[in-house]
């Protein structure tokens, strides 16, 4: 009996040994696959961009092709985070337990352990999220300038103040988009609205980060709130064409397809209004408009 009891204790222990190196000889680590190539070169500079990324990498080579997988990442929630920046880049990633077996020396991905996601994450990818609209908060500045005669009496319009902005647009591939917009701004003097069209391109990518620059043309109104003559209560509205720059920054936010945005707008337009003043001529003009705003940004 004793040495029954002695040879079941004996296999238990050696069951117990035989099962820790059985997981340590066949780890099995969350990865990202990022895509197959039978091209080295362009393998190559997948790989690069990855890394890039700040992603570690691993290359697979099977016959005549080449797999490439971000990570290996630490647990699931760090490989769906990291998941959803590649995915951006990489629509057509996918999340998968890689089985390494050290005496083999070889390394296999089980199709059955692919780690689902859920609609919402895979409608995080950029090129799929093709529509986008954007609310915004920001600070403009319209400086009057008068010319003419010096005694034509003048209100001179306040130059700054909070501006508001809406824009919908859509997204043509993960660097190039458009967009179509509406701004106001509204002092206690005058009232600046804006129609306009935008093309931009993302020039540098970090992760969830981009910068971006871009052209903008619309059409501008003018009101005056305020009579610019003294003695009258004449209100004329100015009308004009202009064109622009941008220049901003976006951040993805990891939930709902949200993004926080900062643009810096520089706009050129004509606004003028023409006072006469018992014979005495002056001009109030509107040349530009320099605004700066904070949005949130909705893609679909």
């Amino acid at each position: 009996v004793k040495i029954l009891i002695i040879g079941v204790l004996m296999y238990i222990k050696a069951l117990v040994l035989l099962t820790l190196l059985s997981t340590f000889l066949c780890a099995s680590e969350y990865h990202v696959k990022i895509g197959t190539t039978t091209s080295k070169k362009q393998m190559t500079q997948i790989d690069a961009l990855v890394k890039k990324m700040g992603h570690s990498t691993k290359i697979l080579k099977q016959e005549q092709s080449y797999t490439l997988y971000a990570g290996p990442f630490e647990s699931l929630n760090e490989t769906k985070q990291s998941y959803l920046t590649i995915q951006r880049v990489f629509p057509e990633a996918q999340i998968v337990r890689l089985h390494l077996d050290p005496l083999a020396k070889t390394t296999s991905t089980d199709s059955s352990e692919q780690v689902s996601t859920n609609k919402k994450t895979k409608r995080s990818s950029a090129q799929e999220e093709k529509f986008f609209v954007t609310f915004a908060v920001g600070y403009g500045k319209s400086p009057a300038n008068y010319s003419g005669d010096d005694n034509v009496s003048k209100v001179m319009p306040k130059e700054s103040t909070t501006s508001y902005g809406l824009e919908a647009g859509y997204n043509f591939d993960e660097n190039f988009w458009t967009s179509a917009g509406y701004n106001l701004i509204s002092t206690s003097d005058i009232t600046l609205k804006n129609l306009y069209a935008t093309a931009n391109y993302n020039f540098y990518r970090y992760k969830d980060l981009h910068l971006y620059s871009g052209l903008i043309l619309g059409w501008s109104t003018l009101s005056w709130d305020t009579a610019p003559l003294l003695n009258s209560e004449e209100l004329t509205d100015s009308t004009s064409l202009f064109g622009g720059l941008q220049l901003g920054a976006e951040y993805a936010l990891p939930f709902y397809q949200l993004s926080v945005y900062s643009s810096l707008q520089y706009l050129m337009f004509d606004h003028s209004i023409a006072l006469n003043e018992s014979g005495s001529i002056g001009n109030i003009e509107h040349s530009s408009l320099q605004n700066i705003q904070l949005g949130l940004k909705y893609s679909f």
